[in-house]
């Protein structure tokens, strides 16, 4: 069996404003980048994620600091990176 470490864009992890199911978290950052806000999600054991969403021309950012967010992650966005 080999090890490993999966890896994932942040802009193919989706928030979602209330948890169902799956991995849930707190928003722990929010960084404005222009076009897009970072946000690092800590979930329960501590990992920490970075998902990107894209700015709406004039709005405000879609989640706030410390709000609990659900995480979902397409199956087809993961990859796997062999050690």
């Amino acid at each position: 069996i080999k090890s490993g470490k999966i890896s994932i864009r942040p802009e193919r992890l989706k928030l979602t404003p209330k948890p169902s199911g799956g991995l849930k978290g707190i928003i722990s950052q929010a960084i404005y980048i222009g076009t897009d806000t970072q946000y690092v999600v800590s979930l329960p054991d501590g990992t920490e994620l970075v998902a990107r969403s894209q700015n709406a021309l004039g709005s405000q950012p879609a989640f706030e600091l410390f709000s609990e967010v659900g995480v979902v992650i397409d199956s087809s966005a993961a990859r796997l990176l062999v050690d």
